[in-house]
């Protein structure tokens, strides 16, 4: 029976496939690689699905009011996810901590912090006076900086924590950015905890990545866990757009910041077409404006980050895509450039599920559409985002 449960079921379909990605191999003469197969993406539909549910029951018991500005306060939380995942393919986390950097646990890790720092600001928010709230948060800082102090005087020197007058600085920037806006509204706001947080989780991944280029140590580290050959060094970086310098030698990654503009430059300006081109075409037929929403755009332009990153890497780079219908897609069209205007297709199909076809069920429900719009956009962004850092970072 444990033979049959862990095995063929857990192993096989779902943490076996974790452990692979972390130790960029396979197991069971390749049986069990890393990436998704069509049982596992299922499943993790199902799981998505139940777990977006209870979440909207557990705001529709605290009273929560989620709009617009709930949505902007996760942005950052959107960009993490993608950022982590490219430092985990960087090779910046070392067992058992990479575990919880690799999809689809990151972003149960990152979904679970969200909610916490939520509610811990709904509290703060109805309960507690503004100098109140600010010292509780910042004496939850003062812990983290204790972990983080603990982290460096184990780890001192190495690529893995961050120089302690860059987290200062990160500690003592979004304190600051906390204790405006609470003065200012008299107040602190959960949307405003949410937001400062993951602004600074954000930034210590940016460090990280502005860190990778020149840190001769985490590449070499790369290096050899990949079994490359060259040492890092001074290089240029050469290929589409203009070359860029790159603190890397032979064997080892090109550091290429153009694709970062390729990619968010190209979605932008295919939002921006999709919105002229519906514009227009709702003069006729009013309907069609839904797609010119903030909310709708904002999830079409996931899907395009995610679907011109996926071209320039699978196309341009020789990238291979892990989830297994668009890589049946590729191979069928001989190229990723179709994923392309289907997931433009995707991106407008799904903003208008959410505005016209379930409108009746969604209008009496609004935590129930935010929750849903927030899924849809991630669905796109991440993924879009941890393959743009990838190719910029050369992982």
């Amino acid at each position: 029976m444990q033979d049959v449960f862990w095995n063929q079921w857990i192993w096989r379909y779902y943490w076996g496939p974790v452990v692979a990605d972390a130790r960029e191999t396979t197991f069971e003469s390749n049986t069990i690689h890393q990436g998704y197969t069509l049982f596992s993406e299922l499943t993790y539909g199902i799981v998505l699905a139940i777990s977006a549910y209870g979440i909207y029951r557990l705001f529709q018991r605290v009273n929560a009011d989620l709009d617009h500005r709930f949505v902007l306060a996760l942005i950052p939380f959107l960009l993490l996810g993608g950022t982590v995942r490219a430092l985990e393919d960087a090779m910046l986390f070392k067992e058992p901590l990479v575990f919880f950097f690799i999809a689809p646990v990151i972003y149960f890790v990152i979904g679970v912090a969200i909610l916490c720092f939520y509610l811990l600001g709904l509290w703060l928010e109805r309960h507690a006076g503004k100098h109140e709230a600010l010292l509780l948060v910042s004496g939850l800082f003062i812990v983290q900086t204790g972990i983080y102090l603990g982290l460096y005087l184990t780890h001192g020197g190495s690529h893995y924590v961050l120089p302690p007058i860059q987290y200062a600085m990160l500690v003592v920037a979004t304190l600051c950015g906390l204790f405006a806006t609470t003065m200012k509204n008299g107040r602190m706001e959960a949307n405003h905890l949410v937001f400062f947080v993951g602004l600074h989780f954000l930034a210590i991944s940016v460090m990280y990545i502005l860190t990778w280029p020149t840190d001769a140590d985490w590449l070499n580290a790369y290096n050899t866990n990949l079994g490359l050959v060259g040492v890092a060094g001074t290089g240029v970086g050469t290929g589409i757009g203009t070359g860029v310098v790159s603190a890397v030698g032979a064997g080892l990654p090109i550091v290429r910041h153009d694709v970062m503009l390729m990619v968010l430059g190209y979605s932008l300006g295919m939002t921006l077409l999709i919105y002229v081109i519906f514009s227009v075409l709702s003069r006729k037929k009013q309907l069609l404006s839904v797609i010119t929403l903030p909310m709708s755009l904002a999830i079409i332009f996931g899907q395009m980050v995610d679907g011109i990153a996926t071209y320039i890497g699978v196309d341009l780079f020789g990238y291979a895509e892990k989830h297994p219908l668009p890589d049946l897609l590729f191979t069928a069209f001989g190229t990723s450039l179709v994923f392309i205007p289907l997931k433009a297709g995707l991106g407008i199909f799904l903003a208008y599920i959410v505005e016209v076809s379930l409108k009746e069920e969604l209008e009496p429900r609004p935590i129930l559409k935010t929750l849903l719009q927030v899924i849809l956009i991630t669905l796109g962004l991440s993924p879009g985002i941890r393959d743009m850092m990838r190719l910029v970072m050369g992982v």
